[in-house]
């Protein structure tokens, strides 16, 4: 069998395949290599297998959008993870604590020490309040 003979064979095992190289090849009988070599010498197997893989992408796509229709949360968000980063969605990195510092209050007035004091009583309620609002949604 000639060389267009195997292209187009494997164009269609490509199809068949879902775009798996290996089972694709397997199903012609070429090596890997030979489809790898072919997609960069030969312009136009190299556009057809693009096509072949937004085909691919294209029904996987849709499948998705499928899922997201009938509320598969997972879905959802791998969606707005990838297609909705420019509108902020993504995973968020969440800061590291850094070292804590220590200073010397012994040279602190009164009244700044009592300012310290009212800072620490807001910041306590601060995270009661944000315990008792992340506790709600269990």
């Amino acid at each position: 069998m000639n060389t267009n003979q195997n292209k187009e064979k494997m164009l269609v095992a490509l199809q068949k395949t879902y775009g798996i190289v290996t089972s694709a090849c397997n199903t012609v009988g070429i090596d890997r290599t030979t489809h790898y070599e072919w997609l960069k010498t030969d312009k136009s197997y190299k556009s057809k297998v693009e096509d072949i893989a937004d085909e691919q992408l294209d029904f996987v796509e849709s499948e998705l959008i499928r899922k997201i229709k009938f509320g598969e949360t997972n879905c959802v968000l791998f969606y707005l993870k990838t297609k909705g980063k420019k509108r902020g969605y993504g995973d968020v990195e969440i800061a590291q604590p850094k070292e804590v510092q220590e200073y010397d209050l012994s040279k602190l007035d009164i009244e700044e020490l009592e300012f310290l004091e009212r800072i620490k009583a807001k910041m306590q309620l601060a995270t009661i309040e944000f315990k008792d609002v992340s506790n709600s949604n269990e």
